[in-house]
């Protein structure tokens, strides 16, 4: 078990955490790369690691957890442009993988765009941009900052020659967490409702069976998967899904649409309306992160049940006067 000051290198994959890893344990200062992987869960990891360092894309999925594991540790974050590291991610990983790494990027993104969130302002984080890598003043910054001896210009040109590429295998890799969406500042749903017990994740096509079955008990009508925009969270109520909503992002205008909100059968009105008041706080807060640029949103729009919607005017949203009615056409 490892017991100098820990330190983490995050990052979207293909930003060469391989070669700082190699990098940094050159320099005194012994570093995983992609340490996660072999250890059954998270707890395993945390209590079994030898060595102080983890350069791991993965990481950026566990973020949270890493800082309450360890409160005083060292943070670099690479940022890279998403399109150059999933192109890269794909041409390292076997051809099979490709079209689920280009249904998850959007996930992958959000989770870094939360990790650069949790640790914008914290002193012991470090950002560099992907070019950066190849400025060896900076790269002697970074070992500095994570503890290490800082190397002398001729090994660091050196190093700068070395390529420590690795290649994507499945085998032994922990399963990620579903990235989690944290509620909105802005929108606080602890400001209206009791947030006990709630949390979001991510949509994943994987719930598509189960939210399709809560929309039929519901409503009666089929619930179509084409009719689904790619963001959308799942609340779970004390660790079980109780809710679901998606959000519509239109790109160029600063106007998204919540839409399709749906409730577990069973629960009480209760519950139902504080997880789906959780859920678009969630969206809210995580609307536009999930792409690159990362867009800003100033309005949203949802189509409300009236009891729903007296709680949404305490989250500050405004009736719309409109006599129109909402309809679909499904081709």
């Amino acid at each position: 078990m490892e017991t100098e000051q820990p330190f983490f290198i995050l990052g979207l994959p293909r930003t060469r955490t391989a070669w700082l890893s190699t990098v940094l344990s050159m320099c005194g200062r012994p570093c995983y790369h992609e340490g996660m992987r072999g250890f059954a869960s998270f707890e395993d990891y945390a209590q079994n690691r030898e060595v102080p360092g983890d350069a791991d894309p993965t990481l950026i999925y566990w973020t949270a957890r890493l800082l309450e594991q360890w409160p005083d540790a060292r943070f670099v974050v690479v940022s890279r442009n998403g399109e150059d590291a999933l192109r890269d991610l794909i041409a390292a990983s076997p051809p099979e993988l490709e079209q689920s790494l280009k249904e998850g990027w959007a996930s992958c993104m959000l989770a870094f765009s939360m990790t650069r969130d949790l640790l914008r302002g914290n002193p012991n984080a470090m950002f560099l941009e992907f070019a950066d890598l190849t400025d060896n003043a900076l790269i002697s910054e970074l070992v500095a900052h994570c503890g290490g001896a800082i190397p002398s210009p001729s090994a660091l040109s050196h190093w700068q020659r070395m390529r420590v590429t690795s290649h994507i295998a499945i085998e032994g890799m922990m399963d990620s967490p579903r990235a989690l969406a944290p509620p909105s500042q802005r929108v606080r749903a602890a400001d209206i409702c009791d947030v006990t017990g709630l949390e979001a994740v991510m949509y994943d096509r994987q719930d598509f069976e189960m939210v399709s079955y809560w929309w039929r008990m519901h409503s009666g009508s089929a619930f179509h998967e084409a009719s689904l925009p790619p963001l959308g969270v799942i609340v779970k109520l004390n660790g079980e899904p109780a809710a679901a909503l998606w959000c519509y992002e239109s790109f160029g205008v600063s106007v998204a649409e919540l839409t399709f909100p749906v409730t577990r059968p069973g629960l009480s009105v209760k519950d139902a309306r504080r997880a789906l008041i959780y859920a678009v706080s969630c969206l809210v807060a995580v609307a536009g992160k999930g792409h690159e640029p990362e867009a800003t949103f100033t309005t949203f729009k949802v189509l409300a049940p009236q009891g729903l919607a007296r709680f949404l005017v305490r989250m500050g949203f405004k009736p719309m006067l409109t006599e129109r009615k909402p309809m679909i056409l499904t081709l």
